[in-house]
């Protein structure tokens, strides 16, 4: 006669009734069960909590990195814009160069590459302390 064996209960009173199958190397199969031994948990426990762990994280974790990413995406448009800034500084510089004049457009060629080099430091100043707090 076969009886059904009931999953024991989480001291919460949860019970665990769905099952995933995750695949390690052995050596990580030997890093988690000495990490597991070293908590006095068993290796489905272990495994179970640290996963339980990671997902409390995460969101935290994206809250954070949300404001980074808005910051990247910031110095790769400054990047960008300071790309085209330049390619127009060099195409002046050359049209100067063959007819031997200086034309209209340096000063403010030269105007706005300054002010996207300055817009991309403070912005890269910005990335940086937000990855350090």
């Amino acid at each position: 006669m076969l009886v059904a064996r009931r999953r024991k209960r989480r001291r919460d009173g949860e019970v665990r009734d769905h099952k995933i199958t995750v695949q390690y190397s052995k050596d990580e199969l030997g890093e988690i069960r000495r990490a597991a031994e070293e908590r006095g948990l068993r290796l489905s426990a272990f495994v179970a909590q640290a996963a339980l762990e990671a997902a409390q994280e995460a969101p935290r974790r994206s809250r954070k990195t949300c404001g980074c990413q808005q910051l990247v995406a910031v110095l790769l448009e400054q990047r960008r814009q300071v790309a085209g800034a330049a390619a127009n500084l060099n195409q002046l510089t050359r049209y100067a160069h063959i007819h031997q004049l200086v034309p209209d457009g340096v000063a403010p060629a030269m105007a706005r590459l300054v002010e996207c080099a300055a817009r991309l430091d403070e912005a890269a100043v910005r990335v940086i302390a937000s990855r350090d707090s």
